[in-house]
């Protein structure tokens, strides 16, 4: 018995030195790396949302109003001052913008998205169309703030070689519009049917792609960027963007109405309603609705007065007199 017993103690040390590897060593679940991640439909989707983080977080989308009329940066170290009053510059350039991480991301899942093996082509082709598009909108934010910038499609490493030199904000609009051309081609069969639902709500559609490419258009006829207002470019982009409608309309997105709209009521609710139509692409922060001290996320409450349950910063009255009064009179 002894002796059995000395047999079995072996057989299971065997067994146990062979199967180790596959019961201990798994793979973390919070850690990705180039050698187990592109491997299954499900990596892929994993890194497609990934992507979509950094776009534009709701601190810069407010604080951006501190380069217009209606905004002041009361603080000068956090960098948005320079943007509103004429002295941003090379030497003095305040909070810089200038972010490739969304951009790497997008050319990591471009140049990875081939080895992986999807259920049908269709899906495969969504999440290209959206690494395209989240790609092309961080370039759109870039060229807008700064003009033209090194347009970079590969995967870089961070040694001097990598170098990419600026390009012009001529080539910057083209690489734009291509890739949102080829995102919305992308996403017609899936999306134009009412757009995304459930779970994928606020990933890039035909409407947001083509609507970007819209803003981008009227970006490059603007005084910006068309010194000798040249008005083949307005025309450019009244042509593109009538024509868009359709597509968008078909995407779920148009004008809100209640019906009433007493008092601009319908203005009002569009900052609040989930699933707002008039909402072409936008970052969900939460879906809370019961408690409107809750609504949104913590910058949208940041804005508020203190009597709206806000952290007392107020609305200039630039920013103001820009809204009709209740009896439809301009305030001044």
């Amino acid at each position: 018995m002894k002796r059995l017993s000395i047999y079995m103690l072996a057989a299971g040390m065997a067994a146990l030195s062979t199967s180790c590897s596959d019961f201990l060593d798994t793979v973390p679940k919070d850690q990705l790396a180039p050698s187990t991640t592109w491997q299954t439909e499900a990596d892929a989707k994993g890194f497609i949302v990934g992507c979509y983080k950094d776009l534009l977080d709701g601190n810069t989308l407010l604080y951006l109003d501190c380069g217009s009329d209606i905004g002041y940066n009361n603080f000068p170290w956090e960098g948005f001052r320079p943007w509103g009053d004429g002295s941003l510059s090379s030497s003095n350039p305040g909070q810089i913008l200038y972010d490739y991480k969304s951009i790497r991301k997008a050319n990591t899942f471009l140049e990875n998205v081939d080895k992986v093996t999807f259920s049908s082509d269709a899906v495969k082709a969504n999440y290209v169309a959206q690494a395209k598009a989240i790609r092309a909108y961080k370039y759109f934010l870039m060229n807008w703030w700064y003009g033209g910038v090194p347009i970079v499609t590969k995967v870089q490493d961070p040694v001097e070689s990598s170098f990419v030199p600026r390009s012009t904000t001529k080539a910057c609009i083209e690489f734009i519009c291509n890739d949102l051309d080829i995102a919305a081609d992308m996403l017609r069969a899936k999306t134009t049917n009412g757009g995304w639902n459930g779970d994928n709500y606020g990933r890039v559609t035909t409407a947001s792609a083509m609507a970007l490419k819209g803003r981008v258009l009227l970006l490059w006829a603007s005084p910006l960027f068309n010194r000798a207002n040249d008005e083949s470019r307005w025309a450019a982009a009244y042509e593109y963007i009538k024509e868009s409608i359709k597509d968008i309309n078909a995407c779920g997105n148009h004008l809100y109405t209640t019906g009433n709209n007493i008092n601009g009521s319908d203005f009002a609710k569009m900052f609040t309603v989930i699933q707002n139509p008039e909402m072409v692409f936008g970052t969900l922060h939460n879906m809370k609705q019961d408690d409107d001290t809750k609504k949104n996320n913590n910058w949208e409450r940041f804005i508020r007065p203190k009597n709206t349950t806000g952290q007392g910063l107020e609305a200039s009255a630039m920013f103001v007199d820009m809204f009709p009064m209740k009896d439809g009179k301009r305030p001044r």
